[in-house]
């Protein structure tokens, strides 16, 4: 029995050769090597996001408010899956750096499992209490049965959001970033394929699109899943040989809850901001969904960067490579600040023309517009903060990754934004945002460089 459960747990030696390079190769290379297909994984996604949006925003601006409205409640489920998903990265990843294969394979099915339970408990929370939720943030009549309406689609079909997201984090702990990458970019073109079919020819509207949001997760999910159980990857998955071990729980909600809590708190932020938003009428809440989607043409190809950084920091400190750790968070900052400045440079200029692709209001296309002229350059300190984040979780140090976070939307964003609102209207909410941004990306620079990984 002893031999059995030892070859299920054993590698190929092609695919432990297959990813040397994360240890050995020049820190550039690997870093563009893993980097490339997350990058293109999240411009995919970010393309599905916004293209979902420029639909909705063609039925009226008010279908438009209803689905930016839901958007920190879904951003919720995202977060508790991701916050696991990243626990599982990084243990897997320092597991396969020090060669403990067995360790690996148990922590992911440890992690399916936990998503699966996580799932069922947002759907009942979701389908019980989300109605109420909009309402307190300030949702009523027709409003209010257009965001309820797309939002109790999406809590039904949020167990495949939260498989498909483990199932990537995953893979990624491994080094395969090719899979995840045809993973989400499929899901994000058959969405965009589905969206205008289920939206306009069969005239479902906002139904119609949450609907293509999870059809376009489901084959996510279902090819994430197949490519694992034929044993394509270096993780064997086996219920039979599976055994419940505490400790590996405990240390997946080690990493995962303070990495979970960082997204939530993303989350009520932007409940927060959304309800003082909504004092300023649906012009003001479509505009912060219009600047939300373009902020994630700002952070996605980062947080591809940040997803591989991940992999590449906890498998070189696996393999007490601390040197190689360090270096490579340092190299693709500097990546992640070249790309992020072309990308402001392009926003600041474009401000009006980008707005004017989601929305005909000029009240809409004018505040909008405005958020990408405050906010454009603060993406560069915004993407350095995601590469050190993503350094300090690869090294299973989730701590001040939920600090800088905390300090960045809880201490500063709202009440700044808050404070502003009430001496320069919605254009103070973008001043506040654009603060927190500054600051909490240089705190996360000066506490990278005080760190020290040997200490884990």
């Amino acid at each position: 029995m002893k031999n059995t459960i030892t070859n299920l747990y054993k590698p190929k030696i092609k695919s432990t050769n297959m990813h040397n390079h994360i240890l050995e190769e020049k820190i550039g290379k690997t870093i563009l090597k893993l980097s490339w297909p997350m990058i293109v994984a999240f411009l995919l996604q970010t393309s599905f996001n916004i293209i979902d949006a420029i639909y909705v925003g063609m039925i009226s601006a008010e279908a438009l408010a209803a689905v930016s409205m839901a958007f920190p409640v879904v951003f919720l489920m995202i977060s508790l899956a991701s916050g696991l998903g990243v626990g599982a990265t990084s243990i897997i990843a320092r597991s396969i750096g020090a060669k403990n294969y067995q360790k690996a394979n148990n922590t992911a099915e440890h992690a399916i499992i936990m998503a699966g339970l996580l799932a069922i408990v947002f759907t009942t929370c979701g389908l019980l209490f989300g109605k109420p939720l909009f309402q307190l943030m300030g949702a009523e009549g027709s409003l209010l049965k257009l965001v309820v309406q797309y939002a109790n689609i999406i809590f039904i079909g949020s167990i495949f959001m939260f498989l498909a997201f483990i199932a990537n984090n995953i893979l990624r702990g491994e080094g395969n970033m090719k899979v995840p990458m045809y993973v989400m970019g499929g899901s994000a073109i058959l969405n965009i394929i589905l969206d205008p079919i289920f939206i306009f020819v069969l005239g479902w509207g906002v139904q119609g699109a949450a609907i293509a949001t999870i059809l376009a997760r489901f084959t996510g999910f279902l090819f994430a899943f197949t490519y694992i159980l034929k044993g394509k990857a270096v993780i064997k998955l086996s219920l039979r040989y599976f055994k419940y071990k505490f400790k590996i729980v405990k240390e997946l909600f080690y990493i995962g809850f303070p990495s979970s809590i960082s997204q939530v708190l993303i989350s009520v932020s932007m409940f927060i901001l959304m309800t003082i938003v909504a004092k300023f009428g649906t012009a003001g809440i479509a505009a912060y969904g219009i600047a939300f989607r373009l902020d994630s043409v700002g952070f996605m190809p980062v947080i591809g960067m940040m997803t591989a950084i991940m992999t590449i920091v906890g498998q070189n400190i696996g393999a007490g490579n601390f040197a190689r750790a360090r270096r490579t968070t340092f190299i693709a900052s500097l990546i992640a600040i070249a790309y992020s400045l072309v990308i402001g440079i392009l926003f600041f200029s474009l401000a009006v023309p980008l707005a004017k692709l989601f929305n005909s209001d000029p009240q809409v296309i004018y505040y909008s517009s405005i958020y990408l002229l405050i906010n454009a350059f603060t993406y560069i300190f915004i993407a350095v903060g995601m590469i050190i984040m993503g350094s300090f979780l690869g090294a299973g140090r989730p701590m001040p990754p939920l600090i800088i976070n905390l300090l960045r939307l809880v201490v500063i964003a709202v009440p700044l934004a808050y404070y502003l609102s009430t001496i320069y209207g919605l254009i103070g909410v973008w001043i506040g945002i654009a603060i927190a941004s500054v600051v909490s990306g240089i705190v996360s620079i000066i506490w990278f460089r005080f760190s020290n990984f040997e200490k884990k």
